[in-house]
């Protein structure tokens, strides 16, 4: 009687190289075929969804650790990268996410041997191209699966990175409320139950010392700079002039602006007020310098905990997504139109306090314009014609100009390119001209206005902050 048995060697405690001075993997043990294990009298394991993650994704660190400790049947596999061309700005932290997640397994697992369990779900892999190799591997290419090799079944299903947020919000929509939420309470074990973590009354000194008491009203604005230090998304990125209108609305409202983040182009209180509180890189001041990122995230835990009046206001980012599992109000921007605002919309009515604002308009010159860029590239692939042009457009246009102006001048040009005499008849002949079209020249129109204007917040967009707060 012939049995199916595995035709790939077991796994070494070791890491081991599959395709020769390209790729390694560790961790992740092999999963038993279910036709041998019925044979071998053993109940079969059941197959994986393997959450994917390119080393260059920080924004979904808390995200993946976050379902890794609330869901026990995740897992994780890292790219790391090998090409240190295409990692030039070091923004792999694949070493960082190993760490980060073994350990959150550790604290939260109720396996018998929690550091087995850790090793099992997460593991990592070397390749060149982490960006191309996601993209195959979680499109279920064939060739990235081959190259996966020993460690998984070929029926194992990769995921996109995104599917970790389905998993945490799933896990609060079930939750209790409050001081019952059993997913904050798994989440502080998982974060602050190991490492070199701040106590409670160091955090108390830290933020007395800062001005920042218990009862009154904050506004936590974040600061973010990565992007053009070559992290992803620069048109996410802050700058003084929004950061200004911001903190002017938050006082407004009664609450004291707290500027929190990456460094600022002038001083807080140039760009915030006499006011406002400086919290500007914190994690270098102690007690936090040197104890990593859940230190950090404890200073919010903390806040959470004792009740403090706080709320983090900031463009859309995987640093606020920490501080709000654990109870902090959170408020984020994005642009109207994000293609991926699935991800992070998915903690919305699920995650309490959590909520989004979308903005029409970017409020960094940056911003404005690769929103002016996608507009463009919508146009152009709606119009199949090439004709009027973009630049027969810019040619034309003015800040002076208004929507019914600009759509009668692509009329009179168009009619001209395509030499139609009748201009109804041909529309509905071709079908060249559409309620989208009329809808992406008049979204055109707007943002090329709001590229001349330089930065910061449109006040209609900080109207919308102002409601949320």
């Amino acid at each position: 009687m012939l049995t199916k048995t595995r035709t790939t060697p077991a796994p070494t405690p070791t890491a081991r190289p599959f395709t020769p001075g390209v790729m390694q993997l560790r961790g992740f043990r092999p999963l038993q075929d279910p036709l041998s294990a019925h044979v071998l009298g053993a109940p079969p394991i059941q197959r994986r969804n393997v959450l994917t993650q390119a080393g260059y994704m920080s924004g979904d660190m808390y995200g993946v650790s976050a379902a890794l400790s609330l869901n026990p049947t995740a897992s994780v596999l890292i790219l790391k990268e090998t090409n240190d061309q295409l990692d030039t700005y070091g923004r792999d932290k694949s070493d960082l996410y190993e760490s980060f997640y073994k350990e959150s397994i550790k604290q939260t697992s109720t396996k018998h041997n929690k550091t087995a369990d850790a090793d099992n779900r997460v593991g990592v892999l070397s390749v060149n191209n982490t960006n191309s190799f996601y993209k195959d591997l979680t499109n279920n290419k064939g060739s990235a699966k081959d190259r996966v090799n020993a460690p998984f079944e070929s029926s194992d299903k990769f995921l996109t990175i995104g599917i970790a947020t389905s998993m945490v919000g799933s896990a609060y929509e079930h939750d209790g409320s409050g001081n019952k939420s059993t997913s904050k309470a798994k989440l502080r074990r998982a974060w602050f139950s190991g490492g070199d973590m701040p106590s409670d009354l160091e955090i108390k000194q830290f933020l007395d010392g800062k001005g920042i008491k218990k009862g009154t009203p904050y506004a936590f604005l974040w600061s973010r700079a990565s992007g053009r230090n070559g992290g992803a998304h620069p048109e996410l990125d802050s700058d003084d002039d929004g950061l200004s209108g911001l903190a002017n609305a938050v006082s407004s409202l009664g609450r004291t602006a707290v500027i929190v983040g990456d460094a600022l182009n002038s001083d807080v209180a140039t760009v915030a007020g006499d006011d406002a509180i400086d919290l500007i890189k914190y994690w270098e001041s102690d007690p936090f310098t040197g104890k990593g990122r859940q230190a950090q995230l404890k200073m919010f835990d903390y806040m959470a905990r004792q009740g403090y009046n706080v709320v983090n206001v900031g463009m859309r980012s995987g640093i606020l997504e920490g501080p709000a599992l654990l109870g902090i109000k959170t408020i984020y921007m994005e642009e109207e139109g994000n293609k991926q605002a699935a991800r992070m919309e998915k903690l919305i009515g699920k995650v309490p306090g959590y909520d989004r604002v979308k903005l029409n308009s970017l409020p960094t010159k940056v911003g404005r314009q690769e929103q002016l860029a996608e507009v463009e590239k919508q146009i152009y692939d709606h119009n199949e014609t090439r004709t009027p042009s973009l630049d027969d457009l810019y040619d034309w246009f003015d800040n002076d100009t208004d929507v019914p102006a600009l759509l009668g001048e692509y009329k009179t040009r168009a009619m001209s390119a395509w030499r139609v005499s009748n201009w109804t008849t041909y529309v509905n002949e071709n079908k060249v001209w559409s309620d989208k079209l009329k809808s992406l020249l008049t979204s055109w129109l707007y943002h090329a206005k709001r590229v001349g204007y330089g930065s910061g917040f449109d006040d209609t967009d900080l109207n919308k902050v102002k409601d949320k707060l």
